[in-house]
């Protein structure tokens, strides 16, 4: 449920004076938990200060897109030296697997010249 206060624009008693550019209003409503909070907005409504203020939002807005140009390259690449990675660890298993069948064969061929170099019995 949504309860809007709003204070008038200039303050009480003083009417000579320049009116207030700000309005306050508050909004209250269900937290994820079903918890009541109530959120209060000031809104601007001097011209000049809300396109002050949309040309911050504007550069804030430039600058998070620059950051997030950098982040998207830094991340690609991260996944082109992830690749990188698996493949050099794939080839490190095959290395792995043909230097254990070198061992091997080198171990069979060390007996067969072991067997040809003993005197016939």
């Amino acid at each position: 449920m949504r309860k809007m206060t709003r204070k008038p624009p200039w303050p009480a008693g003083d009417d000579h004076k320049k009116p207030d550019t700000t309005s306050i209003r508050t909004i209250d409503s269900k937290g994820p938990f079903g918890t009541s909070k109530a959120n209060t907005i000031i809104a601007e409504t001097d011209p000049q200060k809300l396109k002050e203020r949309l040309q911050v939002a504007q550069l804030e807005i430039q600058e998070y897109k620059v950051k997030l140009e950098k982040a998207l390259q830094a991340k690609e690449e991260l996944e082109r030296k992830y690749s990188n990675v698996e493949d050099d660890l794939k080839q490190l298993a095959d290395l792995k697997a043909d230097n254990q069948r070198l061992k091997d064969e080198n171990g069979a061929l060390i007996r067969v010249i072991s067997k040809l170099s003993r005197p016939p019995t």
